[in-house]
């Protein structure tokens, strides 16, 4: 049976950015928005690899052939379109449990990043310990940033780089098959609606890794909760902003 669309069950790539982003921990990372990211579905890898075995088998090249798998030369996308389909996908398909309205502060600055790295991120989490410390409960926040951490300094190589492939095996080997082994066998990148593929993606996080319910009734439930933090960060934001007004206002150089 092929593979169900979004399934998924690791934090590692884009995984770990989608769930980190839903679930409100993620405030600042390091991406290029005009970068094309290379993204190969696991499904697709594994047709194109037997398609391989089959053409080494039936041709016999003399010499060993190098296939690349990349989307970027063949279905380009970039970050700058497909950040806007993961937030839809995470409205629609909000998490159970999240500690934020979903909103992450994109980077290229490495400096920029770990000064927002401190001011989103780690204050914030030992604030959140040392109330919980205080309470007598274990603190937990400021262990779940160093993963993110770790995890967006793992994907910044990638987020802030773009690759040339040189892809002529790979068409090579699209152009022997008859179009019942290209349909059985499909790993033409050219196939994959992107926006489709992300929101699918948000799903399959939800659904499979973090072992949700997505059932109507508590799509509903996980929507409602999602508009009121929306609309208390809303209210938040003005009551700074009118704070901030009366304060200024009392300095005559500013009236």
């Amino acid at each position: 049976a092929e593979p169900i669309e979004g399934w998924t069950d690791t934090l590692n790539g884009p995984m770990g950015l989608v769930v980190s982003m839903g679930k409100g921990l993620l405030r600042t990372t390091l991406m290029d928005l005009r970068i094309s990211p290379d993204v190969f579905p696991v499904d697709m890898c594994a047709n194109m690899l037997i398609s391989i075995m089959w053409r080494t088998i039936v041709q016999q090249p003399e010499e060993v052939l190098i296939y690349h798998g990349c989307s970027s030369p063949i279905n380009k996308t970039s970050y700058k379109s497909l950040i806007p389909w993961i937030y839809e996908g995470i409205r629609e398909h909000p998490y159970d449990v999240i500690f934020a309205r979903p909103w992450v502060h994109l980077n290229v600055s490495l400096p920029i990043y770990y000064v927002e790295q401190w001011l989103f991120h780690l204050i914030p989490a030992y604030a959140y310990d040392a109330a919980m410390w205080a309470v007598g409960k274990p603190p937990r926040l400021v262990r779940v940033y160093k993963t993110i951490h770790a995890s967006t300094e793992h994907r910044a190589y990638f987020q802030l780089r773009e690759f040339d492939w040189k892809m002529q095996n790979y068409h090579a080997l699209l152009d022997i098959m008859s179009p019942e082994d290209r349909k059985c066998f499909n790993f033409d990148l050219k196939t994959i609606v992107w926006e489709t593929y992300w929101r699918n993606l948000v799903i399959g996080t939800k659904k499979y890794l973090l072992n949700e319910d997505v059932s109507t009734e508590n799509l509903l439930k996980c929507r409602q909760q999602y508009g009121k933090m929306r609309w208390r960060r809303y209210t938040w934001n003005f009551i700074l902003a009118l704070a901030a007004s009366r304060f200024l206002s009392r300095f005559k150089w500013i009236r």
